[in-house]
């Protein structure tokens, strides 16, 4: 999707995540929505919860309260709290974070917004000749070539995958393979 920021963004799959519920002492499951976001010179991918949506939902109706863009803001989905692990929910929820994401980097003022900056996981400073620490990040796997998560992914240059594959695996060497007499 193409607008006026640059800032383009495309939804993958839900993920369901297991946690720890500190309340109740018990695990929990919580959806955590990939997504894609390009901009002129990067290309990562961030995961976020409903709940960091509507976080970001109220910083920008909060900084854009008393201006004309207040009135052209798109309405966040409401949260649902039966029903909510239904895959068919998930993937409607899906859809409507897209459409209002999409809908805010739409908005001039609200795309070079700190809250919307901030959430993208977008570092500013590539486009003036200075690099930022976001230009040094390779957008995928040097390993498979997936789209990499802002973060330790990016950093490393590997996917969580094939971190795990490369560097938490055991690896046998040619002392350990040889046998012994």
């Amino acid at each position: 999707m193409s607008n006026s920021s640059n800032i383009e963004i495309f939804f993958k799959g839900p993920e369901q995540q297991r946690g720890h519920d500190f309340l109740f002492c018990f695990p929990s499951e919580h959806t955590l929505y990939p997504v894609t976001v390009k901009t002129a010179s990067n290309r990562y991918v961030i995961k976020k919860r409903y709940r960091e949506f509507a976080e970001l939902d109220q910083e920008i109706r909060r900084m854009f309260d008393d201006s004309d863009v207040f009135n052209n803001l798109p309405e966040l989905p409401p949260k649902s709290y039966l029903g909510s692990s239904s895959p068919i929910l998930i993937h409607e929820r899906k859809s409507k974070l897209e459409s209002y994401l999409r809908k805010l980097t739409e908005i001039q003022e609200v795309a070079k917004s700190g809250p919307l900056l901030t959430f993208l996981e977008i570092v500013e400073g590539g486009n003036d000749g200075n690099k930022g620490p976001m230009d040094f990040w390779p957008a995928q796997c040097r390993a498979c070539g997936q789209p990499l998560a802002a973060g330790r992914e990016a950093q490393e240059g590997v996917c969580n995958l094939c971190f795990k594959a490369e560097f938490l695996m055991p690896r046998t060497t040619p002392r350990q393979t040889a046998t012994r007499v």
